[in-house]
């Protein structure tokens, strides 16, 4: 298994995260979320693109 160490959080993420994510905007808890960009991914940083 490859490493996370590119990730802020030190996981990769999973179906499950994006799913929650998807749940979350669908629900009435996100009734106020409009024109938003939200990235479901660990706060990936990569400092060399080619890799």
């Amino acid at each position: 298994m490859a490493e996370a160490s590119g990730t802020s959080m030190g996981r990769f993420v999973e179906g499950q995260d994006i799913a929650d994510m998807a749940v979350f905007l669908a629900s009435d808890a996100a009734r106020l979320v409009s024109g938003q960009v939200i990235a479901v991914d660990g706060h990936t940083v990569n400092p060399d693109p080619k890799v």
